[in-house]
Order: C-alpha cells, then structure tokens, then sequence
C-alpha cells in the first residue's frame, strides 16, 4: 500500500520523502534514536510541517526507513530455513 501512496505523490513530494527516509537511515545509524524528529528534517533539507504531514512519528518513520533493510533479512532468513529444512529432509 506505501508503494501505491509513493507513486500517486507529485514528483517534489515524492523526492522529499526520499531525501526524509535517507537522512532519517543516515542519522538513526549514526546518532541513534533519540535523534530529533526536527533534526532529521534539517537533513532532509525540508521543513518539519513536511516531515511530519508523511511520518507523524519517529516509528512510523523508523518502520519506513528501514522497511527495504527488514524486507531483505526477511528474505535472507527463510532462504536459510529453507535450506536447513531441505537438509534435515536429506537426512533422514
């Protein structure tokens, strides 16, 4: 549904988000957390009204920041089980 929003957006809107998850993936890796929400826009380059009116909290934020990151572990956990199950299935 998020990737459905993201395309409807208008190109200005949809390069601000952008530039908003990539300062906000910068800023959590490097000054955790507890970074202001204002912070992360100044980053942005955009003003907080603009963050905000996209991601009213930081976990709504941190959820879509990291959203691609937990996708690919996702992924790279059931390919794993996956092979363990089939290996324990050739071992029997």
């Amino acid at each position: 549904m998020t990737e459905q929003l993201t395309r409807n957006l208008r190109s200005d809107a949809r390069d601000n988000r952008q530039r908003i998850l990539e300062a906000a993936r910068t800023t959590f890796a490097t000054d955790g957390m507890d970074v202001p929400m204002r912070e992360i826009a100044r980053r942005a380059g955009v003003g907080p009204a603009t963050l905000y009116r996209r991601f009213p909290t930081k976990e709504a934020l941190a959820t879509e920041a990291f959203a691609e990151q937990m996708d690919a572990c996702h992924v790279i956990v059931d390919e794993g089980l996956a092979d363990r199950t089939r290996g324990m299935a050739c071992a029997w």
